[in-house]
């Protein structure tokens, strides 16, 4: 009977035309590798937390910053969401964001994955609309972090996985069977290092060509 209910809720959802979208900036990490907070770091033109920030633009309603510091988003004239445990990983930034919001639609990416073009972001999300839980892959890795949701859907991934105790992003979204949306390699380049920076810096010169 709670299947019958969960897919009958389901379809009524993915009807809807005027879903709320949120997008949250997850900035809450040590940076101890880049030896910076790398949400400042210059890429091209722009700091890569702002390259996250005008790739979102299009495609939610309004956007957060979750942990890292707040002047950050304050700066920006954006709002800024603290995470319930600092350092312990994406999971619980998502779970920090699900307390404080009532968005229809939750978009998600890391301020280290400067590259994500709107088009991707936007293939995100319509994934989730019509399945619940969307990721992006490439041929190479899942970048579990760079997910969509609907808020349902989220509520029902923080509760099984506080029933289960766990704190692991991958075990809260692999059971649930995401849709993952293929992406270009060069756009989930992940910024941990300086080095990768650079590659970055090369990643963005051709795509900008493309």
């Amino acid at each position: 009977m709670l299947a019958v209910r969960i897919a009958a809720r389901s379809t009524k959802w993915t009807e809807r035309t005027d879903l709320n979208t949120g997008g949250f900036v997850l900035a809450g990490g040590k940076s101890t590798r880049f030896g910076a907070d790398k949400a400042l770091a210059e890429l091209g033109t722009r700091h890569m937390i702002d390259a996250v920030i005008d790739s979102l633009r299009p495609v939610v309603d309004r956007i957060s910053i979750v942990g890292g510091d707040p002047a950050i988003a304050f700066a920006r004239h954006l709002s800024h969401i603290e995470d319930h445990e600092k350092h312990r990983g994406p999971w619980t930034a998502l779970a920090s964001v699900s307390a404080h919001v009532s968005d229809d639609m939750l978009v998600f990416v890391p301020c280290d994955v400067p590259l994500l073009r709107s088009e991707t972001l936007i293939k995100l999300r319509e994934a989730a609309r019509l399945h619940g839980v969307s990721v992006a892959r490439s041929e190479s890795m899942i970048h579990w972090s760079v997910s969509a949701w609907t808020r349902h859907r989220l509520a029902e991934a923080i509760d099984a996985a506080a029933f289960q105790n766990s704190s692991s992003l991958y075990s809260a979204i692999e059971p649930l069977k995401p849709d993952f949306v293929v992406v270009d390699e060069r756009e989930m380049l992940n910024v941990n290092t300086p080095a990768e920076l650079a590659i970055a810096a090369s990643n963005l010169a051709e795509l900008s060509d493309d």
